[in-house]
């Protein structure tokens, strides 16, 4: 019998037709071991780490008030969380659209934030949110803090600093992005400078020395790509790996290198923003997760996550959604703590879960087309190599469920069924023979599994007759 190599590329690609992508990876990551071999595995699943009080909901923002203690903002209400998971309900905060937050130096930190339906407000570690207390804050749409600066930012493009560890500001402490002819949308702390983004361009600012208006940064350059919205921009959090990356109105994504825009964006992710006629519902965050760094990429409609350890793009779904139901994300405690879009759930990565909290994590991937062959060839059999012993304490032997179609992915038959094998069952082989004929699309497999349990596949092989 002849044997051709069954593959799966690492990239997420379901193509503008069935026919045309090579292959998606739902809930899976490509991890690369000391020798060379590449696995394809379950995504991270989620342990919850605490909950909310009461009925809140929807994480809005999250920042660390102090060493102790991380504060949430959920619709209509801030709560406090200690390094146990213990709330605190610190009180009443008006809204549900996301927002952003800061924390300056001072020897009690100030905590700062602004929601851009809202306004400007202050948090506090042990006492009830309030109203920024100088009026000439006036209405931002976002904040950050660096070199010791609170840095707020207007739809005009202007952008207003604090005093030093201050919530005090000066109407004269003020610049605007003049190179700029769009819409003012985010400012960024990233790597010591000020990023000012616009629609249409990204102004970086830094504090080598003061302003002549009394504004303390000095414009360094001008970067010449905007943001799609307020929320499509991550990767300057504290502990990340600092690499700064958005989404931009030309529907592409970039990674900052030195001062450069580089597209690392996909055809697919390109196509699924073209499509998103609402971009301020776009949102990013970043996480990592033994030893990978994951930006996500979220809509209504789809969730794309970058890993930037291979440079590769795979897609995130919840159960019974269309995107993951993470919403917003931090380092603290000694991990990254993960917000929810639908309960006030906080959450913590686990590669070890299987899971989301209760929920299934489904385990969705598609192979390349195979097509080296000759047409109408039977295919005798079929062995992909999983790793052995997958089953989880307290569950049963976790099953794949494998299909396989003649039309490059456009529809698939039946699946069969394959057990993956029980805790300390090592010589499980998963084979499938008869498999029909190879059509004149090549074949195309696809590979489920929902059961708790450990999934890494290496590969498979066809036996044609």
């Amino acid at each position: 019998m002849r044997r051709i190599p069954i593959q799966f590329s690492p990239a997420s690609s379901k193509g503008d037709h069935p026919q045309t992508g090579s292959g998606r990876k739902i809930n899976a990551i490509i991890e690369q071991d000391e020798d060379g071999r590449k696995f394809v595995k379950r995504a991270p699943g989620l342990t919850r780490w605490s909950r909310a009080l009461g009925t809140r909901t929807h994480t809005r923002g999250m920042i660390a008030a102090n060493t102790g203690t991380l504060l949430v903002v959920y619709n209509a209400e801030v709560q406090s969380f200690n390094s146990a998971g213990v709330g605190s309900v610190r009180g009443a905060l008006a809204g549900t659209d996301l927002v952003t937050l800061a924390r300056n130096n001072a020897a009690t930190p100030n905590v700062v934030g602004v929601s851009p339906a809202s306004g400007p407000f202050v948090l506090s570690a042990a006492g009830a949110p309030g109203a920024y207390p100088d009026a000439d804050v006036q209405s931002p749409i976002a904040v950050c803090f660096t070199g010791g600066y609170f840095f707020f930012m207007y739809g005009d493009r202007r952008c207003r600093a604090s005093g030093l560890n201050s919530t005090a500001i000066n109407s004269l402490d003020e610049i605007k992005a003049e190179s700029s002819a769009g819409a003012g949308l985010r400012c960024v702390a990233f790597r010591g400078q000020l990023f000012l983004f616009c629609a249409d361009k990204i102004e970086v600012w830094q504090g080598d020395q003061p302003n002549a208006s009394g504004f303390p940064f000095n414009r360094a350059t001008i970067i010449e790509r905007g943001i799609a919205s307020t929320n499509s921009v991550a990767g300057w959090e504290n502990e990340f790996a600092a690499e700064l990356i958005w989404a931009a109105p030309d529907n592409m994504v970039y990674q900052l290198r030195g001062y450069e825009p580089f597209r690392i964006s996909t055809p697919t992710i390109e196509r699924d923003l073209q499509a998103l006629t609402d971009k301020s519902s776009l949102r990013c965050f970043v996480a990592a997760h033994n030893g990978h760094p994951y930006f996500y990429l979220k809509s209504a409609t789809f969730t794309h996550v970058y890993d930037l350890l291979y440079s590769n793009w795979v897609e995130r779904k919840s159960y019974s959604l269309e995107r993951f139901r993470a919403e917003q994300c931090v380092y603290h405690f000694n991990d990254w703590i993960i917000g929810d879009e639908l309960t006030g759930d906080l959450w913590r990565l686990d590669a070890d879960t299987y899971q989301e909290g209760n929920d299934p994590l489904v385990w969705d991937i598609e192979s390349d087309v195979t097509e080296d062959f000759p047409m109408n060839a039977p295919v005798k059999r079929a062995d992909f190599n999983f790793v052995g012993s997958a089953g989880a304490i307290g569950a049963d032997a976790p099953t794949v469920a494998i299909s396989w179609s003649e039309n490059g992915g456009t529809d698939y038959g039946t699946p069969l069924m394959r057990s993956l094998g029980d805790i300390g069952k090592y010589g499980n082989m998963v084979t499938l023979k008869r498999c029909g004929r190879m059509g004149s699309h090549g074949r195309k497999w696809r590979m489920v599994c929902g059961d708790r349990g450990y999934i890494g596949l290496a590969g498979g092989t066809m036996f044609l007759g």
